[in-house]
């Protein structure tokens, strides 16, 4: 009949959009939108080199960054060299686009290690992501914590972790464990802790950093025998952005705020972007 046939057109012609609509998403689910490309290069040469934790190959190397950092620190990318005989070279790249590196050149100097040190006194790269942390992605938070001896510069212990924001005090426990062990056995030599870096610059990053900040002291201090120095505040001399970079503790004004302390602990926190 005539209304069967313009019922069974109709119905034919809905399929066929819906058919053409599925070809199209299956088509874009397939082709993610490229990321940045950048080169590595080391000094010296033939590095092993690694992208938030993952090895990307040997400098030098060209390599595209995933469009969206695959990292604890979900707003920068970590670019990190290791050779044997030197200590580490790390370098964070901050993407607030899709393509906005591309092009540009990593260069990463790596210093020999002191003499009497071996391969085995360079501090590995820890992580920690209790159940539930990655699921949570909204009020997840990142740190990174760096023990450093003020004597040279050397970075003794490096640890990481991402919590739900409500569990920052437990982080800082687990992380302030992991130092400790790098700390020479005995009661001498102070640790300063210094005020950790709102790496986002965020209001809430910045109430982040504060309680990160205190907790980190406590556990710092908790069944220790050393002095400890707590929240050391390096804003008032130094960009938020140097607040976690170790080469900050050479300066002369840097070291006169810290006289007393034979360790410092510096370290950043950022909390999630939204997907």
């Amino acid at each position: 009949t005539r209304m069967d046939a313009s019922t069974l057109k109709i119905g034919l012609g809905y399929w066929l959009v819906m058919g053409v609509v599925a070809m199209l998403a299956l088509g874009s689910s397939g082709c993610d939108v490229a990321g940045s490309e950048i080169h590595i290069t080391t000094t010296p040469g033939a590095a092993a080199v690694y992208c938030n934790n993952q090895k990307v190959g040997t400098s030098p190397l060209t390599v595209i960054l995933p469009p969206k950092p695959r990292s604890d620190f979900t707003e920068v990318y970590i670019i990190e060299a290791r050779l044997s005989g030197y200590e580490p070279g790390r370098k964070y790249l901050t993407e607030s686009g899709p393509g906005e590196l591309d092009g540009q050149s990593v260069r990463l100097s790596l210093r020999p290690l002191p003499e009497g040190l071996s391969d085995s006194d360079v501090p590995g790269r820890s992580r920690f992501v209790p159940r539930g942390a990655a699921s949570n992605y909204l009020s997840r938070v990142a740190c990174e914590v760096k023990l450093v001896r003020l004597g040279d510069g050397r970075v003794l212990a490096q640890a990481s972790g991402m919590v739900c924001d409500d569990f920052l005090p437990r982080l800082s426990a687990t992380l302030a464990r992991q130092l400790k062990r790098h700390l020479p056995p005995g009661p001498d030599g102070t640790v300063a802790v210094c005020s950790i870096r709102n790496r986002r610059q965020t209001a809430r990053g910045e109430k982040l950093a504060r309680r990160f900040t205190l907790a980190l002291g406590r556990e710092m201090s908790f069944n220790s025998p050393r002095g400890l120095a707590r929240d050391i505040d390096l804003r008032p001399l130094a960009s938020e952005s140097a607040l976690d970079a170790p080469a900050l503790l050479k300066r002369k004004d840097i070291r006169g705020v810290l006289a007393g302390a034979q360790y410092v602990v510096i370290g950043g926190l950022a909390e999630a972007v939204v997907p």
